[in-house]
C-alpha cells in the first residue's frame, strides 16, 4: 500500500478512540484546504507483535480501517471537522484457557502502534450506523473484568535475547507499585501475579508479595543457579495470590530477602580477587 502516493504516519500508545482535527492534520503536512475529506483513509493492522510461527495468520499488507469523518458531507475540511478512528496499544491482553485468566503481552520492539493516512485513493471506508434490535434485552451487564500491569524493560541479564527485566532489588530490596481501579467491586477477589528473577549462585533468596498491606506470598524461595557455563543466567519465580480490595487504589509491594554471602577468594592467576557481595537481581 505504501509503494505510491502520499502517506502520513501517526503513533498511538493506548487502546481508544483518537481524534484528528484540522490543526493536527495540517501539522502532519496534509493541506486540508485542498483535500476532499471523503477521501481520507486510515490504514493499520492493530497492536501486538507479529506471530513467531510461519504457519500463523498475519496480514501481508496494511488494512484499511473504518473511520468516522465529521463534517465531510460538503466536500470541504473546515475548522470544525475532525476524524475519529480506533487505535490499539502495541501491548495486548490474551486469554489463557488453562488458568482462565488474561495475561499481559508486552511488545518487545516498540512502544507505539502506527497508523497511516492518505487522501490519494478516492472515497474511504466509513463506520456505518447499525439499527437497534427491537427485542428486549435478556442480559444486563453491571460489572466487568478490568486489568492493569506494571512492566518496564530496564535490564537484560544475559545481555542477549528477548528476556528483559524491570526494577532491580539489589540495593532497594523493598519496592511498591501503585494501582488504581475506579468503582471496584469489594465483593469480588483481586488477582495479583508477579514474575521475578534471581541470579544468586550460592544460596536461595526469598520474595514476599503484599497487596493493600495483605501478605499474598510469604518468603517464597528462588533456588540458586549453578556455576557451570551451561546453567541459566538466572532462575525465575512466579508469585501469585488474591485478596478482597476495600478500595480501588492500592499498592502491590515486593520484598526481597538476600541471604548473606561469606567472603569468597578466587585465584585468577596473577591477582587474588576478593568478592564480598554477589550481584543479585
Amino acid at each position: 500500500m505504501l509503494a505510491s502516493g502520499n502517506w502520513y504516519k501517526v503513533a498511538v500508545g493506548k487502546d481508544g478512540i483518537y481524534k484528528m482535527d484540522k490543526s493536527f492534520l495540517d501539522g502532519l503536512g496534509i493541506n486540508t484546504a485542498a483535500i476532499d475529506p471523503r477521501n481520507i483513509r486510515v490504514y493499520g493492522n492493530g497492536g501486538g507483535m507479529l506471530p513467531e510461527a510461519n504457519s500463523a495468520f498475519r496480514f501481508d499488507d496494511l488494512q484499511e480501517n473504518a473511520i468516522k469523518v465529521v463534517g465531510e458531507e460538503d466536500g470541504h475540511f473546515d475548522a470544525g471537522d475532525f476524524v475519529l478512528f480506533y487505535g490499539q496499544s502495541p501491548d495486548r491482553w490474551s486469554y489463557d484457557p488453562t488458568s482462565k485468566k488474561f495475561v499481559h503481552i508486552q511488545h518487545l520492539y516498540s512502544n507505539s502502534t502506527y497508523y497511516f493516512i492518505t487522501t490519494d485513493l478516492g472515497a474511504g471506508k466509513r463506520v456505518t450506523d447499525q439499527p437497534s434490535l427491537p427485542e428486549n434485552a435478556n442480559v444486563i451487564v453491571s460489572s466487568f473484568d478490568d486489568y492493569a500491569s506494571h512492566e518496564v524493560n530496564l535490564d537484560n541479564l544475559l545481555e542477549s535475547g528477548r528476556d528483559w527485566w524491570g526494577e532491580s532489588f539489589e540495593f532497594e530490596t523493598s519496592q511498591s507499585f501503585p494501582f488504581n481501579f475506579s468503582n471496584i467491586l469489594t465483593s469480588s477477589p483481586v488477582y495479583v501475579s508477579a514474575l521475578v528473577a534471581s541470579k544468586s549462585i550460592y544460596s536461595s533468596n526469598y520474595f514476599t508479595m503484599k497487596a493493600a498491606g495483605i501478605t499474598l506470598v510469604n518468603q517464597q524461595a528462588i533456588s540458586p543457579v549453578c556455576a557451570e557455563y551451561t546453567c541459566p543466567v538466572a532462575n525465575t519465580l512466579k508469585l501469585s495470590g488474591q485478596f478482597t480490595a476495600t478500595s480501588g487504589s492500592f499498592n502491590v509491594e515486593l520484598d526481597y530477602t538476600k541471604v548473606a554471602q561469606e567472603l569468597v577468594i578466587a585465584d585468577r592467576g596473577e591477582t587474588n580477587v576478593i568478592i564480598s557481595i554477589m550481584r543479585e537481581r
